[in-house]
């Protein structure tokens, strides 16, 4: 008997928003996201055209997500952590009590979002996942939009891209 409250997404590309305006019509529910992401969003049409998607609309935010805001859910709350780099406007759900991390697709099991789509930027998405996601702690389980779970720990062990920074292989600010 769960009814959804709202539409909350880390990113805007196609595989993530494309099915938002039917959600939001079929149970009046507001849609959130980082207002740098709005130039991605107006593109939906576009893009899903040439995925074969016939989308005629695109959602318009109600709720715009920032750095810190907090979102009561049940007993729980979400925060918002800016993330920018697989896209401009990327952020992740935190749920402290949880220790949960939803990554959307900034990070993923020994891997990283990619930055070779509009607005992607590699140097800002490692600062984001080093100074932002890092520091919640080792045993934070994380749920990415595409692919296993695993947890920050795992990840400063064996993720490539995380491994290359860490040992200052690679230097990630611009």
């Amino acid at each position: 008997e769960l009814r959804p409250i709202m539409v909350l997404n880390t990113h805007a590309h196609i595989d993530h928003a494309c099915g938002v305006e039917w959600v939001k019509s079929e149970y009046g529910i507001p849609f959130a996201l980082c207002s740098a992401d709005k130039p991605i969003l107006e593109t939906l049409t576009t893009y899903g055209a040439a995925f074969g998607f016939n989308l005629t609309t695109v959602p318009t935010v109600d709720i715009e997500l920032t750095e810190g805001q907090t979102i009561e859910l049940g007993s729980d709350k979400l925060e918002i952590i800016a993330t920018p780099g697989h896209t401009a406007g990327g952020i992740c759900i935190y749920i402290p009590s949880q220790k949960t991390l939803l990554t959307g697709d900034t990070l993923f099991k020994e891997s990283i979002g990619r930055t070779d789509l509009p607005t992607g930027d590699y140097p800002t998405l490692m600062r984001s996942i080093v100074e932002k996601i890092l520091p919640l702690g080792s045993d934070v389980t994380f749920f990415p939009g595409h692919g296993p779970h695993s947890t920050i720990g795992y990840e400063m062990e064996r993720n490539p891209f995380i491994g290359e920074v860490l040992s200052g292989d690679i230097k990630y600010s611009k």
